[in-house]
């Protein structure tokens, strides 16, 4: 009877279990007996007869015990945790990829790397089509999420590159919409509410050839998908508009420069825009949080730019990109606007 409620403490996060918890938890396990007079009486006999068969600890001293009320309970007790037998890899042949693993010292990551290691000595020759590393996780382990915050750069674990077991981590996508009547650039945008509000206008200006979104600082990522998009629409190169923040600046500089180290050319600030904010745009104290700034971020700006940005930041303010709303861009002429 007493199985239930000893299962019930082991399964507390914590190995030292308060007196409320004790009660609330045999109430949980036998709710039959919630509003019975002998309750305390109850969860005092299942904790002695615990305590006889090694599951808890008793108090020792009268400090750790109820001062008041009848049985006297204990304030706490400690459950003895099972000590799980620590797995042995020794026998393993690691493939060279995985010599590393002899110095791993944690054993999950281990046992992961065992069952990695055997995938590849049963299926090396078979890994002939490359797939993102989920499916791949699937396969091996039955769990596609069993390389989640492990793959960095390419690498599990920092140390095994993904083509080792056949996988790749898929750049993230940049959805888009085309405008065929239009020539120009595409604009690269990171907030979809300034993408909704940018398709809108876009439909009756047709500034821009193409509008792609791509979620925060996952953006970064998707250079790949950026030039995808510039040849696929015929867009004339990419620009990008966003926050006139610290953070924002930084997203925009480091795609510019991911864009070039993909072959591609650098990304152009969607300067007309930036110029409204700053000349319009509603300024809102910088908090902490958004001080961090690499100094050659703002290089991304021209000149001009460049010195009206370090101005608004060296008066510790920002600018949020919902400042040029839709109503804003529908109350601009649509033939002079933003030139």
């Amino acid at each position: 009877m007493l199985e239930s409620y000893s299962s019930w403490l082991r399964s507390q996060p914590k190995a030292t279990v308060e007196q409320n918890q004790l009660v609330a938890g045999y109430m949980q396990v036998f709710p039959e007996f919630r509003s019975d007079g002998n309750l305390r009486a109850m969860v005092k006999e299942a904790l002695d007869r615990l305590a006889a068969e090694g599951v808890l600890r008793l108090p020792a001293g009268r400090s750790g015990w109820d001062a008041f009320g009848s049985p006297k309970l204990p304030l706490w007790v400690s459950v003895i945790r099972e000590r799980a037998q620590k797995p042995d890899f020794s026998d393993v042949s690691w493939l060279p990829e995985l010599s590393f693993a002899t110095k791993v010292l944690r054993g999950s990551q281990l046992e992961k790397l065992r069952v990695i290691n055997q995938f590849l000595v049963e299926h090396r020759n078979a890994l002939t089509i490359v797939l993102p590393y989920r499916e791949r996780a699937l396969e091996i382990f039955g769990d596609e999420k069993a390389f989640d915050g492990a793959v960095r750069d390419g690498h599990i674990y920092g140390k095994l590159p993904l083509s080792v077991i056949g996988a790749c981590n898929p750049e993230p996508p940049l959805a888009r919409e085309d405008f065929s009547e239009a020539n120009g650039p595409l604009l690269v945008l990171e907030n979809h509410h300034t993408y909704w509000s940018m398709l809108q206008w876009n439909r009756t200006t047709l500034r821009y050839r193409s509008i792609g979104y791509g979620s925060g600082n996952i953006i970064v990522k998707s250079a790949g998908a950026i030039l995808d998009a510039l040849e696929r629409s015929g867009a004339t190169h990419a620009e990008y508009f966003g926050d006139l923040d610290p953070a924002g600046i930084s997203i925009a500089a480091s795609l510019s420069e991911n864009l070039q180290a993909a072959g591609g050319h650098s990304l152009k600030p969607a300067a007309a825009f930036y110029r409204w904010m700053l000349q319009n745009g509603v300024r809102k104290p910088m908090g902490e949080g958004k001080r961090t700034l690499v100094e050659t971020s703002l290089d991304w700006f021209e000149p001009a730019l460049r010195d009206a940005v370090k101005a608004l930041f060296a008066e510790q303010k920002w600018i949020a990109q919902e400042s040029l709303s839709l109503r804003v861009l529908h109350s601009q002429d649509p033939q002079s606007a933003f030139l």
